[in-house]
């Protein structure tokens, strides 16, 4: 019912206090039959050689407010769930994550932009980087292979030519300082996709996109780390003994590389890697991604600790008035939110295994 009585009039106050960014282009780029577009980029070069690489992210807490019973019913399932047989279970009701709160060609939609400084050596220069409350307009919305294509063959829009252009660049130079460990790639790109935000792919334009959500993922963890914000990071520890374990294993695959030990390699991985938390220690690095910090905020349709994180952003970086007691509910609810979150995991794990164990044998 609450869903059913959205009106866009309602949030014309909203959207008057934002800036718009129509000075910039900005494409989405997507698999084939995608519905919630959380994220959009923009390029420009810089007068000093540096480029501002913009991650602009769909806001929903700029349609829902944090004590309606949508932003609860998002908390409580914590995540939409694609099953690798393709059932659906949406965080938020398609009316918004595919309508109005989707980052939509030739729509105005809130978003939450983040700008990050990049040198032409790579390095995110994070004072320089702003974060702003804005109203986004897609210039082009395009799929993995169309950008693929452009890339090599351009097109009769030298706006869009020259942004793919410039976008691939920054993917060479963030690829060169953003060294993930490849057995943490390995074991979640062979794990089933049940948020439906991993990259998982290897052509240019799905590097671009995973290499730029790495960046403003880890940019935006690290402002908070650094300004002492109470926040959700994304924390990942592997130790000694199971590192060595893992080259053991990995040196026998080289050692008779045939596709059936391979696969074995994987299943082992898959199964045994230790897996990523959600913490709000921000002393707890990313050993997977190797950053001293990380966090999630470039899905928040689709992963209720984005919208958590951005919650925190809204406080303590965004609103000009706090008081120490909304900082202390706030901390509350982000620890609370990660000890849900983890836990909810194993339940969501389960279902999907068990789910698919069950289809499949009816099929």
């Amino acid at each position: 019912s609450e869903a059913r009585r959205f009106n866009v009039k309602t949030l014309k106050s909203e959207f008057e206090k934002r800036v718009g960014n129509q000075d910039e282009y900005i494409v989405t780029i997507d698999g084939d039959g995608a519905e919630e577009i959380d994220d959009g980029l923009s390029i420009k070069k810089l007068d000093n050689g540096n480029y501002l690489l913009g991650v602009h992210i769909s806001d929903p807490l700029g349609y829902i407010s944090g004590n309606s019973l949508l932003y609860e019913e998002a908390n409580r399932r914590t995540t939409s769930i694609y099953s690798p047989l393709e059932r659906t279970s949406s965080m938020f009701p398609d009316l918004y994550a595919k309508d109005h709160m989707s980052l939509t060609q030739g729509k105005n939609r809130l978003a939450t932009s983040y700008y990050l400084e990049i040198t032409p050596f790579g390095e995110i220069l994070l004072d320089q980087c702003v974060f702003k409350k804005t109203i986004v307009n897609v210039n082009k919305k395009l799929t993995y292979n169309e950008f693929n294509v452009l890339s090599k063959t351009g097109s009769d829009n030298e706006r869009l030519d020259q942004t793919i252009k410039q976008l691939l660049e920054v993917t060479d130079l963030l690829s060169k300082r953003i060294i993930m460990d490849e057995n943490y790639r390995l074991a979640n790109r062979e794990a089933s996709n049940v948020s439906g935000t991993n990259v998982t792919g290897n052509s240019s334009g799905e590097k671009l996109v995973e290499y730029a959500m790495l960046a403003a993922n880890s940019t935006v963890a690290s402002y908070a780390a650094k300004n002492g914000i109470p926040f959700i990071y994304r924390g990942h520890q592997v130790d000694k003994d199971y590192l060595a374990k893992i080259e053991y294993f990995d040196k026998k695959f080289r050692e008779n590389p045939t596709s059936e030990n391979y696969e074995v390699f994987v299943k082992l991985l898959k199964d045994t890697y230790p897996a990523a938390f959600y913490t709000t220690d921000s002393s707890v690095g990313h050993m997977g991604i190797g950053v001293e910090h990380y966090a999630h905020i470039t899905s928040p349709l689709r992963r209720f600790a984005d919208c958590l994180a951005t919650e925190a952003l809204n406080l303590m970086y965004f609103s000009e008035v706090k008081d120490d007691k909304e900082v202390y509910e706030l901390e509350k609810r982000l620890k609370e939110g990660c000890r849900y979150i983890n836990e909810k995991k194993t339940s969501i794990d389960y279902f999907i295994d068990r789910y698919v164990t069950a289809k499949s044998k009816s099929l």
